[in-house]
């Protein structure tokens, strides 16, 4: 239920990739393609160093962030 273009892209891909038929499922060179296009319109193209390598800044975990099991569903955190 993101509105950020990144989440979007990322779930995109996700269905992409369960397309249970493999016949139909894209290769992995197609999803990589798709996220780099769709990252670099949310990095205005600035997303590829020279050495032509992907980078990307993970935000840290917050604070009161719990590993365990027991602890909030990542599904909560993460949307």
């Amino acid at each position: 239920n993101s509105t950020d273009p990144a989440d979007q892209a990322m779930m995109k891909a996700i269905t992409m990739l369960w397309t249970h038929d493999p016949k139909e499922r894209p290769r992995a060179r197609v999803i990589s393609n798709f996220l780099i296009k769709e990252f670099q319109k949310v990095a205005d193209g600035d997303t590829i160093a020279s050495d032509g390598i992907f980078r990307v800044v993970i935000p840290p975990f917050p604070n009161n962030w719990d590993f365990t099991e027991e602890g909030s569903s990542w599904e909560e955190n993460l949307w």
